[in-house]
């Protein structure tokens, strides 16, 4: 493998969040190696319309790693890398997670979320060149599992700070397998600071990634129900009616994070020049905007954007989800990277513009 300088290892990028990374690099001139777990994946991915426009197919090669939770599956992979971006992860949106039993969540969620990790940073260990390490976590990693459910009120604000939770134990018993995601994120940050605490003398920073719930243009989506298969769903619930008050779905809490600056954060880690980016750091990303505290602010937010459509029907917006009040606050994260935060009304805007650029094309 050639060794070019600042080349970024990205694991993740043919996913929701991963190809917005891939598209952030690439704007910016990095050269990536991409991750993939099979061969099949490279040939079909460099045709899609949003990487295509930024004529950088020479910036971009792949490595195949067919599991990524082997020891020793990074070391030829990390040949030559200065950074690393790790966001690879199995999510509850994912159809493969529907399929999972209460009794295999663990092994689907948990178990490769933290050895690909451990695999990602024993290879970074044994390769000098590696001078960055970036990996995507969750708020929902330094929340407490009893504030997200609503079972604790607390005073308490949440930040890149907070300290991690205790891990859940299996089983989780939540078919959505939302509760062994969070369980996956939380084990998977414990390993990370239990591998630091153990590795004093290592020769390249680590920085984790606390994003909230992401909303975003999404660069996969070729159709309107493509934009069902992402954290996105979540927002389009609430303008298309698909949650209402009295149907008993759990209140859920709110940490809105829009996909442009879950990319920006990321990318932002990687620079050396920064003294905040440097050792063992963390940051949070999400609106620190008041209207996105709550779901429901979904709803006037669409109402403001969209007001013929809503007028003509083609928006019901009649969407409804009773928030978990969480205090967060990501704040400190716009001071240190130096730029701020895109509110809710751009990721209604986004994400409710494209469903409906998406639907009238069909």
């Amino acid at each position: 493998m050639t060794n070019e300088p600042n080349l970024v290892l990205l694991t993740g990028g043919t996913g929701f969040i991963g190809i917005k990374m891939l598209h952030t690099l690439l704007s910016r001139s990095y050269p990536v190696r991409l991750a993939v777990r099979s061969e099949s994946k490279s040939a079909s991915f460099l045709s899609n319309p949003a990487l295509a426009s930024l004529n950088k197919d020479d910036l971009i090669s792949f490595v195949t790693i067919p599991d990524l939770t082997v020891p020793g599956a990074f070391d030829s992979a990390l040949e030559g890398v200065k950074y690393v971006i790790h966001v690879a992860s199995p999510m509850p949106t994912s159809a493969a997670s529907k399929e999972q039993s209460l009794e295999q969540q663990h092994a689907f969620y948990v178990e490769p979320a933290v050895a690909a990790t451990l695999s990602l940073l024993e290879s970074a260990a044994k390769t000098p060149s590696v001078k960055k390490v970036v990996i995507t976590s969750s708020i929902i990693a330094v929340i407490r599992p009893s504030v997200l459910l609503g079972q604790e009120s607390t005073d308490e604000v949440f930040s890149a700070a907070s300290p991690t939770p205790d891990e859940i134990p299996p089983p989780y018993n939540e078919p959505s397998g939302l509760l062994a995601y969070v369980a996956s994120k939380i084990a998977a940050l414990r390993a990370t600071d239990q591998w630091v605490a153990t590795h004093p003398d290592k020769h390249f920073d680590i920085v984790n990634v606390y994003p909230g719930y992401v909303f975003g243009r999404n660069l996969l989506a070729e159709k309107s129900s493509d934009m069902w298969t992402s954290t996105d769903a979540m927002l389009l619930r609430i303008p298309f009616g698909i949650v209402k008050e009295g149907d008993g779905n759990p209140p859920a809490a709110a940490a809105f994070a829009h996909l442009d600056d879950v990319a920006e954060v990321h990318v932002r880690a990687l620079d050396e020049n920064n003294p905040a980016v440097r050792g063992y750091k963390a940051f949070a990303v999400f609106s620190n905007g008041s209207e996105g505290k709550a779901w429901n602010n979904i709803r006037d937010v669409t109402k403001e954007k969209f007001p013929q459509e809503i007028a003509d029907g083609v928006i019901p917006n009649d969407g409804a989800l009773e928030t978990v009040p969480v205090n967060a606050d990501a704040s400190e994260t716009e001071k240190e990277l130096g730029f701020k935060f895109k509110h809710l009304g751009s990721m209604v805007e986004d994400v409710v513009g494209q469903f409906l650029e998406l639907k009238n094309r069909e």
